[in-house]
């Protein structure tokens, strides 16, 4: 299963909620296929790498199907632990002879009641997670994963201000490098990977340009990219950030980021935030530029 890290756009509480004993204690765990869910819901048991294993106690693992592995993005599932062992990969799954972490330790969660929620914690953000510690209290009453970080959804505040200024946008839109290469490059180097990302949001306003033939119509290409708090102040996410900036500008995008904080400050109620306000005047002021 994976391993308890940081990655782009990764949601993943490294405190512990204040005030909370472990028997209220709830680790979110990353289910990363219906094999696996199979394994907790037929046998009621689940693996963590030792390694990664959390030194902090708790009582509940809560189990996260992510998107990627067409487990919906959701929360369904939750189960109270009921014993821990330590086992390598052999004896947990013998018939797996040549994975390449065979002989690895892991936690053998033995779980004891497993409960479903009245409706999963959906995935709203589309955001990768990652193993991070909620409270029970938390989990029952929760809608969105965002909810269980304490992470504001971000994402959905400045949908509302582009939806009410009505600029035209697009949700998650992917770029992609090309893989084409010449012959002697290739002879050169080492195959390169393709180069993907996600946007936030994708806006392609239409301006006019002169040319000898007159004025004719071009797209700009501007991303807007909301940046959380919590993830985007890890080290490692600001490497990946640089890194993504440097390709898209390469490709002729033109790019806005906004943090979390000048997205949600000063908010006053109906009227939506100051805040987002300024994010929209220097969307517009950017496209005015053309």
């Amino acid at each position: 299963m994976n391993k308890i890290s940081s990655k782009q756009n990764v949601l993943v509480a490294k405190t512990i909620p204040k005030n909370c004993s472990p028997e209220h204690l709830v680790l979110v765990a990353v289910v990363k296929n219906r094999r696996d869910l199979n394994l907790i819901l037929k046998q009621s048991w689940y693996r963590i790498p030792l390694e990664y294993a959390p030194k902090q106690k708790f009582k509940y693992l809560a189990f996260y199907g992510p998107i990627s592995g067409n487990l919906g993005g959701k929360i369904t599932y939750y189960a109270s632990i009921k014993k821990i062992t330590r086992a390598t990969r052999r004896e947990l799954l013998p018939r797996e002879v040549s994975h390449p972490r065979i002989h690895n330790l892991y936690l053998r969660f033995e779980l004891g009641k497993i409960f479903k929620l009245p409706k999963p914690i959906r995935n709203k953000s589309r955001r990768r997670v990652s193993f991070g510690f909620t409270t029970l209290s938390l989990l029952k009453k929760a809608k969105d994963i965002l909810d269980l970080y304490g992470v504001p959804p971000i994402e959905e505040i400045f949908e509302k201000a582009l939806k009410k200024v009505r600029i035209k946008y697009v949700r998650e839109y992917v770029v992609s490098s090309s893989l084409r290469q010449s012959a002697s490059s290739q002879r050169k180097s080492a195959p390169q990977r393709r180069k993907r990302y996600r946007l936030d949001f994708a806006i392609f306003p239409s301006v006019l340009i002169s040319s000898k033939s007159g004025l004719i119509s071009s797209k700009q290409k501007i991303t807007i990219e909301c940046d959380g708090a919590k993830s985007h102040s890890l080290f490692s996410q600001k490497i990946r950030d640089r890194a993504k900036d440097k390709f898209l500008r390469q490709a002729g995008w033109q790019i806005l980021r906004f943090t979390e904080k000048e997205i949600i400050e000063n908010a006053n109620g109906a009227e939506g935030s100051r805040g987002i306000d300024a994010c929209i005047l220097k969307l517009k002021s950017l496209w005015d530029k053309g």
